[in-house]
């Protein structure tokens, strides 16, 4: 949440999936079986797809 503060949804989006590694975020989640509520699943939703590119 201190990402998006600072830089705004979708720029913490493209930043976290631009790194090499998983997110600490990530981690837990997978840990979890939560994979469904990561920022790379919520990027290819449709109502989100004019924000990111294949890229």
């Amino acid at each position: 949440m201190e990402m998006v503060g600072a830089l705004g949804g979708t720029e913490a989006a493209r930043q976290l999936l631009r790194g090499r590694d998983a997110s600490d975020g990530f981690t837990t989640l997978w840990e979890h079986g939560r994979l469904e509520m990561s920022v790379e699943a919520f990027v290819l939703l449709p109502r989100y797809q004019g924000l990111f590119t294949e890229e």
